[in-house]
């Protein structure tokens, strides 16, 4: 019985080694296969957008420093600056804010001393939005004014029919 036993095994062992091959060398070609479509998928993958569309924020804030007599002394718009010598006197600032456009905000320097205006919020109003503050001014001084787009967070030192009175 043990002799019978070995040449079934022996029998066995050739036929389990010609299965072992063949699946070992299947499971190679199927690991090769699915490697070589990753790949394939990796380098040949494609997105398409329609419809999403990135802009970016434009501000088209204006400022006009005029002195009460509808002339124009200044006027500026985001990133820019006009440096002003101006005499004691009462003077008014216009900003305006188109429809569609970023926020922004006013920053009037006084003889190195900076003061922020109440920002114009973005809207979606068919109107342009204006602010308009007095600038008083007890004596001669030097004055800066700027537009910039976006909110001031910091304190707010005048705001829309407000007055900046300068010592």
């Amino acid at each position: 019985m043990s002799d019978n036993l070995n040449n079934k095994t022996e029998k066995l062992t050739d036929k389990a080694f010609i299965r072992l091959v063949i699946t070992s060398f299947l499971a190679v070609v199927l690991c090769v296969t699915c490697l070589c479509g990753a790949s394939w998928a990796w380098f040949s993958g494609s997105t398409t957008s329609t419809g999403n569309e990135i802009t970016t924020a434009i501000c088209e804030l204006k400022i006009f420093v005029n002195d009460g007599s509808s002339t124009e002394l200044a006027a500026v718009t985001v990133d820019s600056e006009a440096i002003l010598s101006l005499d004691a006197g009462n003077y008014t600032v216009v900003m305006t804010l188109p429809q569609d456009s970023a926020s922004g905000y006013s920053v009037i320097t006084v003889d190195g001393i900076s003061y922020y205006s109440e920002a114009l919020i973005s809207s979606s109003d068919p109107v342009e939005q204006t602010l308009t503050f007095n600038l008083t001014l007890e004596s001669e001084h030097s004055v800066k004014v700027a537009a910039h787009w976006g909110i001031y967070s910091g304190t707010i030192d005048v705001s829309n029919s407000g007055t900046l009175i300068i010592p």
